[in-house]
């Protein structure tokens, strides 16, 4: 588990959305992520609490296309 206000933690994160086509999704889970929603969502992270809604997520996201 990564501290999320790990400053080198985010610069990576902002690194790998900007290398991501804008309709491909970064998905983030696990007790740092939740406890840090706001800060990863500004990241353009989509954050999940847990495994059904990883999933619920999944789907949402298969409709768009």
């Amino acid at each position: 588990v990564f501290p999320v206000d790990d400053s080198a933690l985010l610069d990576d994160l902002v690194l790998i959305r900007r290398g991501l086509p804008s309709d491909v999704a970064l998905i983030l889970g696990g007790a740092a992520a939740v406890r840090s929603r706001d800060l990863l969502g500004a990241v353009g992270a989509l954050v999940v609490d847990s495994l059904p809604e990883f999933r619920v997520t999944l789907r949402r996201l298969a409709e768009q296309v």
